[in-house]
């Protein structure tokens, strides 16, 4: 056992041995007095621990041990603690404790939970299933626990599994946006994306202000086929705060309006994320697109230069931009390493050459006019 474990496992046992004596009322009045006097050090350590005041919180909590050691809460939100600071072996050694004391089941829940947390961060997949499932047994109404169960059987490879765990859910979860988010997301990664659409969209009801969400129901819905409301949603993140600042909020407008064929509206979408960010590929591979849906061959030949020159999908877009500027023996060069493994690229170059057939068909004619 660890070493820092055997002081704690000591009182928390004389805790445990003491219960079984009997007691006079006195002391039983003194004992649940502790308890109460405790109960508020932890509720006072809970507060502090979301303020972020860690140090604060752990001296709160150590009042509450010191006042009664057999407060399984109070472990429980020492694992917390060291959780925020990544000390998972110490928050393990706590939540066995609290594991070994007498408490509500929505407290082991709690601690199930955690342990399917710190199981995750070790990488044991089926210790984190395992755990999570018990949480969700101990507390099956706790919406987290569920969503927490989820994710971990999509990281186990059994993603129909969490699907069917939260559609099981979704009678109860009217008005709970966690539940259709995760549940959305499962979806996606199932090759769902028409469910996960409108998984999302039901979840934004619930949580209209949740912008990330927000973020997650526009990619879904453009996944889906339908970039109109995608549009619409990308738009209004592009003006908040927490998003108009990233690259990534605009090129994905910017794609959202190419699908909704509206190029020149993307033009300006990716322009803004290449502005933000010189080095950003996905904007300047959408300046070239949007540029080439203009027809504007000049403007998406910039924008390729920017890229480097073993980028397949930017070479895909210089065959096409020398394609249109005429320039056939070119494009057919630069489409000749891709065409192997893109049938797209194969028939580009078959348009150049058949192109660069004609050139010389109609040369010779001219040559033999002239004879």
């Amino acid at each position: 056992m660890n070493r820092t474990l055997l002081p704690a496992v000591a009182l928390v046992s004389a805790a445990l041995l003491g219960g079984c004596a009997s007691k006079t009322n006195q002391e039983q009045a003194e004992m649940r007095w502790q308890d109460a006097r405790a109960r508020v050090m932890v509720e006072l350590a809970s507060d502090q621990l979301e303020q972020g005041s860690i140090d604060d919180a752990r001296a709160s909590i150590e009042r509450a041990r010191a006042a009664s050691p057999r407060l399984a809460e109070s472990h429980i939100l020492a694992a917390r603690c060291d959780l925020e600071e990544d000390n998972l072996r110490s928050a393990a050694d706590a939540l066995v404790l609290a594991r070994m004391l007498e408490a509500e089941p929505k407290v082991h829940a709690e601690a199930a939970h955690l342990q399917g947390v710190i199981a995750e961060r070790w990488r044991e997949t089926d210790e984190a299933v395992r755990r999570h499932r018990e949480s969700t047994v101990l507390n099956p109404i706790e919406p987290a626990y569920a969503v927490a169960l989820a994710e971990t059987l999509v990281a186990a490879d059994q993603a129909d599994e969490a699907a069917e765990l939260l559609e099981r859910r979704l009678p109860q979860s009217q008005g709970e946006a966690s539940i259709f988010d995760a549940l959305g997301q499962v979806y996606q990664a199932l090759g769902r994306n028409d469910e996960a659409a409108e998984m999302f969209r039901r979840a934004v009801i619930y949580a209209p202000n949740d912008d990330d969400l927000a973020a997650r129901a526009a990619f879904a819905m453009l996944e889906a086929g339908d970039p109109a409301s995608s549009v619409t949603t990308l738009r209004r993140l592009a003006e908040e705060p927490h998003f108009r600042d990233r690259p990534s909020t605009h090129v994905a407008l910017g794609e959202a309006l190419l699908a909704d064929a509206n190029p020149r509206e993307a033009l300006r979408a990716f322009q803004t994320a290449a502005r933000l960010d010189r080095t950003s590929r996905a904007a300047w591979l959408g300046v070239a697109k949007a540029a080439l849906d203009r027809r504007d061959a000049a403007v998406a030949d910039q924008a390729l230069q920017r890229l480097p020159s073993d980028d397949v999908d930017a070479d895909l877009l210089r065959g096409l931009v020398r394609y249109r500027q005429g320039r056939f023996a070119e494009a057919a060069a630069t489409l000749e390493p891709l065409a192997p493994n893109d049938p797209t690229a194969a028939c580009l170059r078959s348009l150049c050459l058949i192109a660069l057939d004609d050139q010389t068909a109609m040369a010779n004619s001219d040559f033999a006019t002239v004879d």
